[in-house]
């Protein structure tokens, strides 16, 4: 059985975790609402990135470093343009 220190960070992840996700779905949607001139809700914004989000979760971890690798370049190379 775990100690209880470890169940306590445990259980303030499952606490801290959601509030977290839910700051980056509404950063990326606030950006890319902007991105559209508003001409999309927010809120389907915000719905799509949700489920996309859902999408990406059941995919293997491997892929999803891939992908997150491709994404920082990406970024970077834009960011300095």
């Amino acid at each position: 059985d775990s100690s209880p220190k470890w169940r306590l960070v445990g259980w303030l992840a499952v606490i801290f975790i959601p509030f977290l996700a839910g700051n980056v779905l509404s950063t990326a949607g606030n950006l890319l609402n902007t991105q559209l001139n508003n001409s999309v809700s927010g809120q389907l914004v915000f719905a799509g990135l949700a489920v996309v989000a859902l999408i990406l979760s059941f995919i293997p971890r491997q892929i999803l470093i891939l992908l997150m690798t491709v994404g920082v370049i990406v970024s970077l190379v834009l960011a300095n343009t």
